[in-house]
């Protein structure tokens, strides 16, 4: 995915906090589920294991409810709906098939489209006659 500016503003927020690969991340994996988040992992948790033990504790420190000391964490976990990022994750699909410099006919059969669709996403995305804008086509 390209930024967090495509993110649902629940996916954003997590984005900002351990950044969009991990929210990516997150959101492949998790995405549609109901996901409880712990005050804290250890590094054989699912979510160390998926996106690194400090960004998850940074992920459960963020939406930790209540506060811990230094040394003692005494927040409790939250659970959360993990967006399923359905466009972010089909816009940059789009990206990388467009980046290839395909005919709008090989994208259309590679992405499983009718052709009206490539050139829909082609314009959407800056790209005129199979290049990005700027750049020479074909």
């Amino acid at each position: 995915m390209s930024s967090a500016d495509e993110f649902p503003t629940s996916l954003a927020e997590i984005a900002e906090v351990i950044g969009t690969e991990a929210a990516t991340m997150l959101a492949n994996i998790k995405g549609g589920l109901v996901t409880y988040i712990p005050s804290r992992v250890d590094a054989g948790h699912w979510l160390s294991e998926l996106i690194g033990y400090d960004l998850a504790n940074k992920l459960c420190e963020h939406f930790r409810v209540g506060n811990g000391s230094d040394r003692k964490v005494q927040g409790q976990g939250v659970s959360l709906t993990v967006p399923m990022a359905r466009y972010a994750r089909q816009t940059a699909a789009w990206e990388d098939v467009l980046a290839l410099g395909l005919t709008v006919s090989e994208t259309a059969v590679r992405m499983g489209c009718h052709v009206r669709t490539v050139y829909r996403y082609r314009a959407k995305l800056g790209y005129s006659d199979g290049a990005p804008t700027g750049q020479s086509s074909r």
